[in-house]
């Protein structure tokens, strides 16, 4: 058979609950590529008003989790806030995904809800040499048809506030495939025509291809930190192409992100200091936000970024060609040997911080017949 290119639209769904883990299996096809989720959110009335809460269509996800048999390869920062699902988003649109949502109507001529995508691109190419989407990057994939079970977890946040008025009455989850299917040499192949770099063995084996790992985590400072100081280990094994951090003030009904907590961050690999930057720099290195501040319907700036969302690249931060794609190589460093440090300026009971980590790693198994 020819290897192809396919998307599918599957008719399984999520249906949304409130503090709930909702489990969607997904179809086991050759390789997949890239996953793209679509909320269909129906709040109890029309968005449209001025008191429409900040990141109110991003909450509806508390956390995506992406589970397979052999290993989880997407698992987002999961808080009772449900900012995980706005740490995503502003990911997504880093990586040239669009602004992923339509306006709050709800009234005609507009549907009877309001679609908000996440997109899941399992490789580290999410646009290709002209700018154009890539969703077909071989560079990492989901060994589908390999792997014994495959579900989306969806989980939900207790929280239905979406504005002062308005409340979530329902959602439906539906995830689009897309995915590669052919023999082993004709995945092998296309991989060579797309130019992918694999990196070289520390004693895996033969490595015959990568696929993503996301990691996550939520830390909880009781004070403020100076310098650096509130220091926590990050993940090792594996590449590490970005993290992304939020910090989130706490509230009761309006969880807001805070620009006045988390103001440094540094990067320690082995003792070695390999990154010091401060926050505001990678803040407004951000595009422009939507749904963004509890006083955004001010005619204040018009367009800025969102406050408290910090992305690193580390993509390029090595010296192999297989660094441009996949970031930091962090196999063979023993435990407690990469450190985060952070510099926290204010501190309240309840403020947290969520990290996600973009993780690739080797596999070293045959991934054929997948047709």
């Amino acid at each position: 058979m020819a290897l192809e290119k396919r998307s599918l639209t599957q008719v399984d769904n999520g249906v949304w609950a409130a503090s709930t883990t909702i489990s969607t299996d997904l179809q086991r096809v050759g390789v997949i590529t890239e996953i793209e989720m679509t909320n269909e959110i129906t709040p109890s009335a029309t968005l449209t008003g001025a008191t429409i809460s900040p990141d109110s269509g991003f909450r509806p996800v508390q956390n995506m989790r992406i589970v397979g048999a052999l290993k989880t390869y997407f698992n987002l920062p999961a808080d009772p806030g449900g900012q995980g699902g706005t740490l995503w988003h502003y990911m997504n649109k880093a990586d040239g995904f669009g602004l992923g949502h339509l306006d709050g109507a709800v009234a005609a001529p507009a549907r009877a809800y309001t679609p908000v995508t996440h997109t899941f691109h399992c490789g580290a190419r999410p646009r290709d040499q002209w700018g154009r989407r890539n969703q077909f990057d071989l560079s990492a994939f989901i060994p589908a048809q390999m792997d014994g079970q495959l579900r989306a977890e969806w989980v939900t946040t207790p929280n239905t506030v979406l504005d002062d008025v308005v409340t979530l009455n329902s959602a439906v989850m539906r995830f689009t495939l897309h995915y590669v299917v052919g023999t082993h040499a004709e995945i092998q192949e296309e991989m060579a025509r797309q130019g992918v770099m694999l990196p070289a063995s520390k004693g895996e084996g033969v490595i015959t291809g990568m696929v993503p790992e996301w990691q996550s985590t939520v830390r909880v400072p009781t004070a403020t930190a100076a310098d650096y100081t509130h220091e926590f280990d990050g993940p090792i094994g594996g590449f590490l192409a970005r993290i992304g951090f939020l910090a989130q003030d706490a509230t009761a009904t309006r969880p807001l992100r805070a620009g006045d907590e988390l103001t440094g961050i540094r990067l320690k690999l082995a003792g070695q200091e390999l990154i010091t930057i401060f926050g505001d720099q990678l803040n407004n290195q951000l595009e422009y936000g939507s749904f963004v501040e509890a006083d955004d319907a001010a005619a204040d700036f018009q367009a800025f970024v969102p406050r408290g969302i910090y992305l690193l690249n580390l993509r390029d931060r090595g010296h192999q060609p297989w660094n441009h794609d996949y970031g930091f190589d962090l196999r063979n460093y023993g435990a407690q040997s990469f450190k985060i440090g952070l510099t926290l300026t204010t501190n309240a009971a309840g403020d947290d911080i969520l990290v996600a980590y973009e993780r690739y790693v080797p596999i070293t198994i045959p991934v054929a017949p997948l047709g």
